[in-house]
């Protein structure tokens, strides 16, 4: 799956933990080193007991915020010289619509990729989960 969202070139791991950074209600976490291309999504194990559209769907999701994680470093480095008050409220909405657009963007792609598209290669099997690569 990684070179449909074209992070060919991109070390993508996958991990899954039973609470992922630190909030029980997530199902899904990405750290992104964009100069280096290498991003570390982690899953939670709840996720495990989705159905298969919802663990695509928060693939996709993650696998987007790699994309769009350079919108937010470049936000940071912007915000520099303004006030910590001022930087606060700019960050939260950035993070508020990206994680808005991630959402839909998700929910779309997913319901484009069907067993079908997805080649034999691309299927990663970690403990009960199915990842597709």
């Amino acid at each position: 799956m990684k070179d449909k969202f074209h992070l060919k070139d991109w070390t993508v791991r996958f991990s899954i933990e039973d609470v992922v950074n630190g909030d029980p209600d997530a199902w899904g976490h990405c750290k992104v080193i964009y100069g280096r291309k290498i991003a570390n999504v982690t899953l939670a194990e709840e996720l495990v007991r989705q159905d298969e559209q919802t663990i695509k769907q928060v693939i996709a999701h993650e696998l987007i915020h790699i994309h769009l994680n350079a919108i937010l470093e470049s936000t940071r480095e912007l915000l520099g010289p303004l006030s910590a008050d001022m930087h606060n409220s700019i960050n939260r909405i950035m993070h508020l619509e990206i994680e808005r657009a991630t959402d839909t963007l998700s929910f779309v792609i997913a319901d484009l990729f069907r067993e079908k598209d997805l080649q034999n290669n691309d299927v990663i099997k970690v403990d009960k989960i199915t990842i597709y690569d």
